[in-house]
Formats: C-alpha cells, sequence, structure tokens
C-alpha cells in the first residue's frame, strides 16, 4: 500500500510515498482509496496505519466480487468530485503480465481488465 514508515533508517523508499505525500499534506481527507491490493501484510498494523492515512481499500479479491463497473463506482463515491491522481503500481498487476517484478504475487488484474 505504500504507507510504510521510515525502515532500515531510510525515510523515503519504495514503500513510503503515499505515507510522506500525506504528511506533507498532498491528499484531500476521506477521498483516497487504493483499488486492487492483494498478497500478504508484513504487519496487521499496516492495515490500521493505511486507514488512519485515509485511505479505503478494494482488494483484489473484492475486484473479482464487484466487477470493473463496481469498482468505478466506489472510486466515483470516494472522490466526491475532486480532481483525481491515479497511479497504478506494477505490482497490481498479475506477475504472469509483468514479469520481473520486484514483489510479484498472484491475483491481480490481468492486461486484458484495462483495455
Amino acid at each position: 500500500m505504500d504507507t510504510w514508515g521510515p525502515y532500515f533508517g531510510q525515510d523515503v523508499t519504495h514503500g513510503t510515498p503515499f505515507r510522506n505525500a500525506f504528511n506533507e499534506g498532498l491528499f484531500i481527507e476521506d477521498s483516497s482509496i487504493h483499488v486492487g491490493i492483494r498478497g500478504s501484510t508484513y504487519e496487521f498494523e499496516d492495515i490500521i496505519r493505511d486507514n488512519n492515512l485515509g485511505f479505503k481499500v478494494i482488494t483484489c479479491y473484492d475486484k473479482h466480487k464487484m466487477g470493473l463497473d463496481g469498482i468505478i463506482d466506489r472510486i466515483r463515491n470516494r472522490v466526491k468530485g475532486n480532481n483525481v491522481y491515479i497511479s497504478i503500481d506494477i505490482d497490481v498487476l498479475d506477475p504472469a503480465f509483468a514479469s520481473g517484478t520486484g514483489t510479484p504475487e498472484v491475483g491481480g488484474f490481468t492486461s486484458s481488465e484495462f483495455l
């Protein structure tokens, strides 16, 4: 979810950009959402911290239940007409369609779902 705090003595890493952006006041409160989160977390605190930073989550399992139209509706309701910044993390894709990623995990979107 890229909302980790500092680790290995570093404040800025591949796992901290959204926490740092939140701390800099760059997010509109209660308008942020992660879509396609899958895999394990290192600790339950990851989920609590993400929620405390104002994010809601649609997991890969939710995606399969909701479908693309359901996801779009949930996003629209969440952002409430505000301007939107979309970041697509490579980890959201199924590694079968994005080989060579740093932390591949099964269950992501397949390339045909983006078409």
